[in-house]
């Protein structure tokens, strides 16, 4: 999904497709709830108009029921002299929905080699 909002523009995943319809949901809003933390916190700055703000994903891996992706944050503040960038990455068991912490990600890839 992408979607502009005076100086943001949001850009984020949507899993489709699963046979657990309960966990697609769960997942899909995780993602939103992911990506409105990053909004949330620079929402006074959005509504000045004194932020640009670009939210992205790259998903990392995606297969043997896991998928692991990172939403990212990038922008400019008005009269700044860095921009900024923030990344959180975020791994789901699509079978179930469950969030996969990544000490456990890291022992379910290992055992996928």
């Amino acid at each position: 999904m992408t979607d502009k909002y005076k100086g943001m523009e949001l850009s984020y995943p949507q899993v489709e497709d699963l046979q657990n319809v309960a966990a697609r949901h769960i997942i899909n809003r995780d993602i939103i709830d992911t990506t409105a933390k990053f909004i949330e916190e620079r929402q006074k700055q959005i509504e000045d108009g004194t932020t640009n703000i670009k939210v992205s994903y790259q998903v990392r891996f995606n297969k043997d029921s896991i998928l692991s992706l990172t939403i990212m944050e990038e922008g400019q503040d008005k009269g700044a002299a860095h921009a900024f960038k923030t990344m959180k990455g975020i791994n789901y068991n699509y079978l179930t929905g469950q969030k996969i912490t990544l000490t456990e990600l890291d022992k379910m890839v290992r055992n996928l080699m």
